[in-house]
Formats: C-alpha cells, sequence, structure tokens
C-alpha cells in the first residue's frame, strides 16, 4: 500500500522545533509502526487526504509544561502515542476512525478533529464536551 505520510507531520512544528529538542527515536519508531500503517489504510479507504493537527503527533515534556498542561498526554508518546486528525470529508473520517484499530477515540465536532490513540485493552468512543470527553460506547 502506498505511503500517505511523512514524519514531519506527526511533530508539533514550528512549536516543537523552536526547542531545538531532538525527536526521540522512539517516537519516530512508534509513529511509523503504529500510526502510519493504520493512518494509511484510513486514507486509501477514504480517498483523499487526512491532515495531522500541527498541535497533534508528538509533544515534549517541555512543550506540555510550557503550555500550562499535565505532562501525562498520550501525545507525548510515554505509551504508543497519539494523534489528532481531520479530513474535508469529516463524517466519513468519523466512520474510519471508528473502525480503525485505534483504541480510543475521541470526536471533537465543534473544532472537527479526531483524537486517536492506543490507550487501554478496548475500543472506547468519546466526544469532546466542554467538561472533558463524554464516553459513548465500546466498539
Amino acid at each position: 500500500m502506498k505511503n500517505y505520510f511523512k514524519t514531519e507531520e506527526f511533530i508539533i512544528s514550528p512549536l516543537q522545533r523552536k526547542s531545538k529538542e531532538p525527536i526521540p527515536l522512539s517516537v519516530i519508531d512508534k509513529i511509523w509502526t503504529v500510526h502510519v500503517p493504520i493512518l494509511n489504510d484510513m486514507r486509501y479507504n477514504l480517498g483523499a487526504p487526512i491532515a495531522i493537527s500541527k498541535h497533534s503527533g508528538y509533544r515534549s515534556l517541555a512543550w506540555e509544561i510550557d503550555h500550562g498542561r499535565s505532562g501525562t498526554s498520550e501525545h507525548m508518546f510515554d505509551g504508543l502515542g497519539a494523534v489528532d486528525i481531520t479530513a474535508d470529508n469529516f463524517q466519513a473520517l468519523i466512520d474510519l476512525a471508528i473502525q480503525s484499530e485505534y483504541k480510543r477515540i475521541c470526536i471533537y465536532k465543534e473544532d472537527r478533529f479526531i483524537h486517536c490513540d492506543m490507550k487501554g485493552m478496548k475500543r472506547q468512543l468519546f466526544e469532546n464536551t466542554d467538561t472533558g470527553w463524554k464516553f459513548i460506547a465500546n466498539r
């Protein structure tokens, strides 16, 4: 299957690059072994580009702390990592994400992106609300 993605799409830029911190090889390995195969399949089935949020993909601890975050995000890739994605056909992308191998999927309808990660033992669907993630269903 064709590869539709580049490593730099998964790196916050220019915010991450501004810090001059190197991207750990373990993060790059997880991007290519966990996320790219799933996203390539989704992209192929969508038949249109999937964009990775520039505030998504890998975030360093320094970036997380500088932005008032806890430093425990899946986007730090301490586990298998996380990615936030969007596409012009947002509903079709939601359907593909739900059918994908990702374990946790949270839909941010108003912001038109989907958070996808591999945390947990079973597949769960959430939607973002004003008070945080709301559980919708096990998939």
